[in-house]
């Protein structure tokens, strides 16, 4: 989408920051070699889980949905000023061009999702950086509870970072066992759990990496993904009483 809103003498590469499929992070900055390139990054895995600076990832591009952030169903868009000048306006010619809204934004948003954002901002606090670093500390605690866990079992494949190192991944894991697909997996743990443990399988949007680098197939993995809100607890209370269970060896 990146290459139809930007000049054609303009490069333009496309990231992914953070994988749908196993949530690693990988700093945009490292990949933003191109000479003369813009970059956009589609943030919708990282930015449940991490404080954004844009200056410091090093993009021209920046896209997620608010309802990521514990917010409405509406996207956002960042854009540096080298991804301005790149960027063409899909408005009327007579209009101004001056801003990112002018050149892309064709109507006007919808006034009751754009009222809920500032109640996602005053949830997040006054001092962002703090809030982003106490949920990124609370993350690793959950993920560390569940990758020891998984990292334990022999049955137990987990496909992406299996360190639990919050500067090496976020809180969303996915894997396989051994004997069992991975739906089955999930529709157990949905039924012993009476619904409360909302896990999913399959492919993530990621299905060329399944099928083509990892020869999943359709199946494709079983993918646990936490944020703050969860529990040390709750996890702890479903490894003992609903994974423990997938185990076909008992």
């Amino acid at each position: 989408m990146v290459d139809t809103k930007v000049k054609r003498e303009s490069k333009a590469s496309r990231f992914r920051f953070a994988r749908a499929f196993d949530r690693q992070d990988r700093p945009p900055a490292e990949v933003h070699k191109i000479k003369d390139a813009v970059l956009c990054v589609d943030g919708v895995a990282y930015s449940p889980h991490r404080h954004l600076d844009m200056q410091d990832l090093g993009v021209d591009f920046y896209c997620f949905s608010w309802y990521k952030v514990y917010g409405p169903h509406i996207a956002m868009l960042y854009a540096s000023p080298l991804g301005m000048s790149t960027t063409k306006s899909l408005g009327h010619y007579f209009n101004p061009h001056a801003t990112l809204q002018h050149k892309l934004g064709l109507a006007g948003s919808s006034y009751e999702l754009t009222a809920a954002i500032p109640a996602v901002v005053a949830y997040i606090g006054a001092s962002p950086k703090e809030t982003w670093s106490a949920i990124e500390k609370h993350e690793g605690e959950l993920q560390t509870l569940l990758l020891d866990y998984l990292n334990s079992r022999k049955d137990v494949t987990i496909y992406g970072e299996k360190s639990a190192d919050t500067k090496l991944r976020v809180a969303t894991i996915s894997f396989t066992v051994a004997g069992w697909k991975s739906k089955d997996v999930v529709d157990k743990v949905e039924e012993l759990s009476n619904g409360e443990m909302a896990i999913r399988w399959g492919g993530m949007y990621s299905v060329r990496l399944l099928e083509d680098v990892l020869g999943l197939g359709y199946d494709g993995v079983v993918r646990v993904s936490m944020v703050h809100y969860n529990t040390g607890e709750y996890i702890l209370f479903t490894l003992d009483n609903r994974f423990s269970l997938t185990s076909r060896s008992g």
